[in-house]
């Protein structure tokens, strides 16, 4: 979704037009603020051309054009959508237009609910791995979350861009929940690979259901969702063909993973099809907020594996080593939390999205990728919690499983601030000491997952006790979060204290 002009501000940043800084930031300034902005406003308007004249906002006097509809109109249709309530079936309305601006929008309730069958889904496969880990086991827990996860993206992709809040879209929903709860029923288990398949079928019916339906309804939406829907419709014939080979578990797994690369790219398939202005954009905000709340779901798996409690355990080994592998696993997953979260884009300008299609699909894939990686390091949480209550040592793979998890997880993370923040900090408008110092912030947070994953090297480690080895990674993650933390206190004095040098005291909470 594009956003209005950002004109007249060098740094790239939006400014109000009419809105000085320097008269902000001085003490006592604001009488003459006042009065600059009032003589701008009594200019008479230029004559408006181009966009302008269309109805697009003016850069120059900051004011939406005279719109064609008369007053009385827009105040009916304002009460309107301010009473709406849930209808039977109701034709779904585009959440954002190209050119325009748009109302900040969070995940629905029912998105939510969604994701707390993900987070059940992500449990089942960490206990299925945990219960016969082997390498290809591995990759098969990476295909299963990849199954999930597609049809997650696909939901989520309907909800960024439109409003559907009927009964009707509620009855899509819970057979589409139906579908993730077969799924999640039968997930690892090889004796029933074609209930997994046909749970998958009725889910991706639901979806079919949801964007062809779509299509019927809303014109302007018909070229985008209909694209969507036919790609549906090739994963549904995959899975059909699936189904004649459940018992054949290496062409099935190939009929899998065929599934989730047909699914993956379908924006990018609408974006090569279709011309701009017949395609949809996505709310960045939802789509943001969504994309981190899947993260969340995952390190919530993690946070179950430290706390679990396992069948046949005693109270007597609830030792001093039992609860300091929880805490120091409890704080492993905080601390991943705590370094995903802390340089999230404040404003929609600055996310991947609306920079560049090519950044934006950079940060989709890397998303992907960072979801399973989480997963696998709370597989690795259950393996050091399980050897500590049965006191024994981890075996060389587990360990290995730990650190390599861990440290993929920090690039992915690395490479998700690149998406957002490469080639805008350092910025020419930084102090010579500031651009040094983010130089610097990105020279660590780069070089720390080789930290981690160099560790393996290291042949001590293999027999060490399951506590030392959850206590190295921890120090490790939170030791960064420290660190990191520690130069963005000091870049955001360092740019306080610039204010103040140039345009005197500023108020706190300004």
């Amino acid at each position: 979704a594009s956003s209005s002009s950002s004109a007249g501000a060098p740094d790239g940043k939006h400014r109000h037009p009419l809105r000085d800084p320097l008269l902000e930031a001085k003490g006592g300034g604001e009488p003459e603020g006042r009065r600059a902005t009032q003589q701008l406003q009594s200019r008479p308007a230029p004559p408006r051309e181009g966009a302008a004249a269309l109805g697009a906002e003016s850069p120059l006097h900051g004011r939406p054009a005279p719109s064609s509809s008369p007053p009385a109109r827009q105040s009916r249709k304002q009460k309107a959508e301010a009473l709406s309530l849930r209808r039977l079936y109701r034709a779904p309305r585009n959440a954002t237009e190209w050119g325009g601006e748009y109302a900040e929008r969070t995940a629905e309730w029912f998105e939510l609910f969604v994701d707390l069958i993900m987070v059940v889904s992500f449990s089942r496969m960490a206990d299925f791995l945990v219960e016969d880990y082997t390498p290809g086991n591995v990759w098969l827990l990476l295909l299963f979350f990849s199954l999930f996860q597609s049809s997650w993206n696909l939901y989520t992709s309907y909800c960024t861009r439109f409003y559907d809040d009927s009964f009707l879209h509620t009855l899509y929903l819970v057979v589409f929940l139906l579908g993730m709860a077969g799924m999640t029923i039968h997930v690892g288990n090889s004796e029933l690979n074609l209930n997994f398949t046909v749970a998958m079928m009725v889910q991706r019916f639901s979806l079919l259901l949801m964007f062809f339906l779509t299509a019927h309804q809303n014109r302007r939406s018909k070229p985008h969702a209909l694209i969507i829907s036919y790609v549906i419709l090739a994963s549904l014939a995959i899975l059909t063909i699936a189904c004649f080979y459940s018992k054949n578990e290496t062409v099935l797994h190939v009929l899998w993973l065929l599934v989730v690369v047909v699914e993956l790219p379908y924006d990018i398939v609408a974006f090569f099809v279709l011309p701009q202005e017949k395609r949809l954009p996505i709310n960045i905000d939802h789509s943001s907020d969504r994309g981190n709340a899947l993260i969340l779901a995952v390190l919530g798996e993690s946070v179950v594996s430290a706390l679990q409690n396992y069948s046949g355990q005693r109270d007597i080994d609830r030792n001093s080593m039992f609860y300091l592998a929880m805490s120091l696993a409890l704080l492993l997953s905080f601390s991943i939390a705590l370094l995903f979260y802390h340089v999230q884009p404040l404003t929609r300008d600055q996310h991947a999205y609306r920079q560049s299609w090519k950044r934006g699909f950079f940060l989709y894939i890397t998303l992907c990728c960072l979801a399973p990686a989480l997963l696998l390091v709370g597989v690795s949480i259950k393996f050091v919690t399980r050897a500590t209550v049965l006191h024994h040592e981890m075996e060389r793979d587990q360990v290995a499983l730990l650190f390599t998890s861990v440290g993929v997880s920090l690039a992915l993370i690395f490479m998700v601030r690149l998406s957002h923040y490469a080639g805008h900090h350092p910025s020419p408008d930084d102090a010579e000491n500031v651009r040094v110092v983010k130089w610097a912030w990105w020279l660590l947070v780069g070089i720390w997952p080789v930290i981690v994953l160099s560790l393996l090297a290291v042949g001590d480690l293999q027999q060490a006790h399951p506590v030392s080895i959850i206590a190295i990674v921890t120090a490790l993650c939170f030791g960064l979060a420290f660190l990191e933390t520690t130069i963005t206190h000091w870049i955001d004095i360092q740019t306080q204290q610039e204010v103040v040098v140039s345009y005197g005291a500023v108020d706190p909470d300004e």
